[in-house]
């Protein structure tokens, strides 16, 4: 296989599981923001800031 041919394959491999991965992630992520405010709540705190919900206790 020609070199950039190899390459275009990869990048679109690359691309393909990528997307996939989002996909997979993306609900988690969403719930995350509508309940806490941060789209990778309990990580990156600093970074996004977001606070648990109010206890209903």
């Amino acid at each position: 296989m020609h070199p950039r041919r190899l390459a275009v394959f990869l990048a679109g491999a690359v691309l393909l599981f990528a997307g996939a991965a989002a996909l997979a992630v993306a609900p988690w992520c969403v719930k995350n923001i509508l309940h806490y405010g941060n789209p990778l709540y309990p990580i990156f705190h600093e970074y996004f800031g977001g606070s648990p919900p109010a206890s209903r206790a």
